[in-house]
């Protein structure tokens, strides 16, 4: 799911995505998430799912060999733990501590961005 070279060198694409609320449903732990109580959150992600139409979205991306990456505000072994046990297959992330300055500041998004233009 993370080609290279294979696009228009003129037009980059790239996909980026937020994690909680926007692929996946993750409400459950919402409270938790938000006193940092991660143990807790943890403990709910094989609960969570992924939206309906979320999964024919990446694939169509995949298919056309567009490069898809996730950027959120949380830590990443949550990101990580969440994506593996939900399957869900992206080419990076950029996570709470990969940036000094946190959503909504537009620093984590432009780190991704940069690096689809750069890497992808």
């Amino acid at each position: 799911m993370c080609p290279k070279g294979d696009i228009n060198p003129l037009l980059k694409v790239g996909v980026i995505f937020d994690l909680d609320q926007t692929l996946i449903d993750s409400v459950m732990a919402l409270q938790d998430r938000q006193s940092r109580n991660w143990n807790s959150v943890y403990s709910k992600i094989p609960q969570f799912k992924v939206f309906d139409g979320i999964e024919k979205i990446l694939r169509f991306l995949n298919t056309r060999n567009i490069p898809v990456c996730i950027v959120t505000s949380s830590p990443r072994s949550y990101c990580e733990k969440v994506l593996s046990s939900l399957g869900i297959k992206v080419c990076f992330s950029i996570c709470y501590h990969d940036s000094k300055n946190h959503k909504p500041h537009p620093e984590p998004i432009l780190i991704a961005k940069n690096k689809l233009i750069n890497e992808y």
